[in-house]
C-alpha cells in the first residue's frame, strides 16, 4: 500500500463535514492529528510500510477466501468488526500513532482511528476484489413493492435527520461519536452515486430538503421491516397490545439479518455506542410504522363501517319501497 491508503482516508476525513462542521475539542482533536500524520508519513517511511503491512495482514484475515458471494461477504464483515473493536487493534494504532501524541491530541480516541480504518478497509477491498461492470449487486432481501421500496428510502433520510437533531440537542456524553454514526449513514455526495431504483426516485422528489442515504442504509431498514411487519398485519392488529413496541424492538435487535445489514453499513462507532444508535434507530422507526398502522386500520374500519351504513340504508330503502307496493 505503501501510504496510499492512509493518505487518501486522510484526505477524506479533512474534507469530510462531519469533521469539518462540528466544531468540538474531540473533532477538533482528531482533524489536528489527521494533518500532523499527513505531514509525518512522507518523513517515515519504514514506519508507514511496517503498519500498512500489518493492516494488509489483519484485512486478508478478514476476506479469508475471498468475496465471491453473499455468505464470504457476510464473514468477511463480521471479522472484520471483531478486528477494529479488539484490544490487538487497538494497540496497533497505539503504537503507530505514539510519536504523535501530544497534550491537545488523544492518540487512542476511536473517533479517529476508527474512520481511518474504514477508509482504508474499503480501499483494500475495492482494489483487491474488483466488481466486474456487467455484475448484478443487487440482492432480493424482502419483496417490496416500487412504491414501497421508495417510502422506506424516504423513510430512512427522516430518521437519519430527525435522530441527528434530536442528538445535537441532547446531553449524551457520547454525543459525537453518534452524530458521526449518523453521518455514516447519510449520502452527502452531490452525485447520489447509489444504483438501487429508489435513489433516484428521491432524487425526483426532492426540492433540496430531504435527506438521502446510502443503498447499505436503505437495506438495513428493508430488513427492519421485514421484521415490523410480522406484527402489524391486518390479521394481527387483534393481537396488538400495550407493551407491543418492547416485543417489535426486541425482535428487531435479535434478528441477523438486521444485523448482518447494519453491520455491512460501516459506521465507525465502538460496539457499545453502535448498539445504542441500532436501538435508538429501531425506536424511532416502530413509532413512525405504529403510527402509519393505526392511521391505515382506522381508515380501513371507516371504509368498512360507511359501506355497512350504506347497505343498511339501501336495504330499509328497499324495503319501505317493498312495503308500499
Amino acid at each position: 500500500m505503501q501510504g496510499t491508503y492512509l493518505l487518501e482516508a486522510l484526505n477524506t476525513l479533512l474534507h469530510d463535514d462531519a469533521f469539518v462542521k462540528l466544531d468540538t475539542k474531540r473533532i477538533n482533536a482528531a482533524v489536528k492529528l489527521a494533518k500532523k500524520l499527513k505531514e509525518w508519513i512522507p518523513l517515515n517511511v519504514v514506519n508507514v510500510l511496517f503498519f500498512e503491512a500489518e493492516l494488509l495482514k489483519h484485512f486478508k484475515r478478514c476476506s479469508g477466501e475471498g468475496m465471491g458471494n453473499k455468505e464470504e461477504r457476510e464473514q468477511c464483515l463480521v471479522r472484520y468488526h471483531k478486528l477494529r473493536s479488539s484490544t490487538v487493534f487497538k494497540n496497533l494504532w497505539k503504537v503507530f500513532l505514539s510519536p504523535l501524541g501530544d497534550n491537545s491530541i488523544h492518540i487512542d480516541d476511536p473517533i479517529f482511528f476508527q474512520y481511518i480504518t474504514r477508509k482504508v478497509f474499503n480501499s483494500y477491498i475495492t482494489q483487491t476484489f474488483p466488481i466486474a461492470s456487467n455484475s448484478s449487486t443487487a440482492e432480493i432481501l424482502f419483496a417490496l413493492t416500487f412504491e414501497e421500496s421508495n417510502a422506506l428510502r424516504y423513510v430512512a433520510g427522516y430518521v437519519c435527520f430527525n435522530l441527528y437533531q434530536k442528538v445535537i440537542r441532547s446531553s449524551n456524553q457520547k454525543k459525537e461519536d453518534l452524530l458521526l454514526g449518523i453521518k455514516d449513514m447519510i449520502d452527502d455526495d452531490d452525485d447520489h452515486d447509489n444504483t438501487d431504483s429508489s435513489s433516484s426516485w428521491v432524487n425526483a422528489v426532492d426540492r433540496g430538503g430531504l435527506v438521502h442515504v446510502h443503498d447499505t442504509v436503505h437495506k438495513f431498514f428493508i430488513n427492519v421491516e421485514r421484521v415490523v411487519r410480522r406484527y402489524f398485519t391486518i390479521k394481527k392488529s387483534s393481537e396488538l397490545q400495550a407493551g407491543i413496541k418492547k416485543n417489535i424492538m426486541e425482535s428487531i435487535l435479535s434478528d441477523n439479518g438486521v444485523h448482518t445489514s447494519w453491520s455491512a453499513i460501516g459506521i465507525e462507532l465502538q460496539p457499545e455506542d453502535g448498539d445504542t444508535l441500532l436501538r435508538m434507530i429501531a425506536d424511532l422507526f416502530v413509532t413512525i410504522r405504529g403510527f402509519s398502522f393505526a392511521g391505515a386500520y382506522i381508515e380501513l374500519y371507516k371504509q368498512s363501517t360507511k359501506k355497512s351504513l350504506q347497505r343498511s340504508k339501501a336495504l330499509r330503502t328497499k324495503l319501505e319501497t317493498g312495503g308500499e307496493k
